[in-house]
């Protein structure tokens, strides 16, 4: 069996432990406590509530595929406004692109 990692025996970190001990319910709680902050947290960077959303959907698709690698449960947060920032920044960096290949496209075009 699994040894726990929880220090300080935080709500948060009980939850982790029980996700990642394959409860499913236990990680649906931890997204319904840290959706908002991580919106929130997408939003100011997006400044598009369609873009947030989207960034913070993938967000928790990278938490959930990656939990095991969390190295401090109770910092779950904190790890996934990281995660956050991280996918609003794919996005922000794919919507410059694709803003530079349509002027590319339409230069030639003329």
């Amino acid at each position: 069996m699994r040894e726990s990692r929880v220090a300080g025996g935080s709500p948060t970190a009980a939850l982790v432990e029980r996700a990642l001990a394959g409860d499913v319910e236990a990680f649906a709680e931890l997204v319904r406590e840290h959706q908002d902050p991580a919106f929130v947290t997408a939003l100011l960077m997006l400044r598009d509530r369609g873009r947030a959303q989207d960034a913070v959907q993938d967000a928790f698709l990278v938490a959930f595929a990656n939990l095991a690698t969390l190295r401090s449960p109770q910092s779950f947060g904190a790890w996934l406004r990281q995660i956050v920032r991280h996918q609003a920044s794919r996005i922000l960096r794919r919507e410059k692109w694709e803003v530079a290949l349509d002027r590319g496209q339409s230069d030639g075009t003329s």
